[in-house]
């Protein structure tokens, strides 16, 4: 499971993992849901939060920016 970084969460969203079958999901704090490539470890992505954190700049969203996830309206999530 992946460890959460709260000064990530608070300057540039939250990663979490969708139900029932745990793919990772980055969700700016713009409101927008990303899917994280299964490529990507979650070893990664702690490395990615905490450098962005220290470099002031969201290297998560530069990986996810192309897996936007579009949300059915007519299913409540």
């Amino acid at each position: 499971m992946i460890k959460p970084n709260f000064e990530f969460q608070e300057r540039f969203g939250k990663i979490f993992g969708l139900i029932p079958d745990g793919q990772l999901v980055y969700e700016s704090r713009k409101g927008k849901l990303y899917s994280i490539p299964e490529n990507i470890s979650e070893e990664e992505l702690e490395i990615l939060m905490r450098l962005s954190v220290e470099q002031k700049k969201n290297l998560v969203l530069k990986l996810v920016k192309g897996h936007e996830l579009k949300l059915d309206p007519d299913v409540i999530y």
